[in-house]
């Protein structure tokens, strides 16, 4: 959202919506603080981040005024703003909220570049809250609490309340499932009547087979149980899909045994 810096220059210029949040840093030490923030930074931070998650995503720049002025962020604070935010994602949200952090120079009013933090927050698969059991969502410029109704309708929209193995995977891509095993499976299970490959595409077997799902932006991904059958020998998840950090899959003969680790181990 906003890759250009044009497009993200325009977007300050008009100020806080929905999809964009600013904040002006200040350091104490190597403790980021924000204007009239000053004694709860982090927990103003995780408000933001899964207030994004839990409605449509965002981005949030850091190094910007509340007059919509670029003050930027000094070079040596950066790296440590970046492992703040990173910790607060992890360790504030829950579950943990994906980040995609891109520094950029953008012009302050007397047209100098400074360096300042644009922080993507995608929308998320799950429903967030916070450490004291709120669920927010973002409307407008600001964060609300949900009413039971939008919870429950939030979390049957993402399917959180669905099987766990049918769960879409956002960070995986087709390319990470065995296309060649796939046919195979297909070819032995359905014989080579079952599916008319002409008729029905692999993308739409797939889906129908629940091994992969449509999200609603129309993009197909895999789920957990593509992943764990027909999946290449290793694929990392990102924070919040759920389960352990890493999904290997131990091919034998086609009715397939699987284990879950922690940590990859070497193929």
């Amino acid at each position: 959202m906003y890759d250009s810096t044009g497009e993200l220059a325009h977007e300050i210029e008009a100020g806080e919506d929905t999809f964009l949040e600013l904040k002006e840093v200040f350091f104490r030490g190597d403790s980021p603080r924000f204007a009239d923030e000053e004694s709860r930074a982090a927990e103003a931070v995780a408000q933001v981040l899964y207030s994004f998650a839990d409605t449509e995503g965002g981005v949030a720049v850091f190094g910007v005024n509340d007059r919509r002025q670029v003050v930027g962020i000094a070079e040596d604070k950066i790296g440590t703003l970046e492992e703040w935010l990173l910790h607060i994602a992890q360790n504030n949200c829950d579950p943990p909220v994906y980040l995609t952090l891109d520094r950029r120079r953008l012009p302050d009013p007397g047209g100098a570049l400074r360096s300042c933090l644009k922080v993507d927050i995608p929308k998320s698969l799950y429903v967030h809250r916070t450490s004291g059991g709120r669920w927010l969502m973002r409307l407008g410029s600001h964060w609300v609490d949900m009413i039971a109704e939008q919870l429950a309708r939030l979390i049957e929209k993402r399917c959180i309340a669905g099987p766990f193995e049918e769960r879409s995977l956002q960070s995986a891509r087709l390319d990470d499932l065995n296309a060649t095993l796939f046919e195979d499976y297909c070819l032995r299970w359905f014989g080579p009547d079952g599916e008319d490959t002409a008729l029905v595409d692999m993308e739409s077997r797939l889906v129908n087979l629940r091994l992969a799902a449509r999200l609603e932006n129309g993009r197909v991904v895999p789920t957990v149980m593509g992943i764990l059958l027909f999946g290449r020998p290793a694929l990392p998840l990102r924070p919040g899909e759920g389960g352990p950090g890493w999904v290997r899959r131990f091919p034998s003969t086609l009715k397939q045994s699987f284990q879950s680790l922690d940590t990859p181990c070497p193929v």
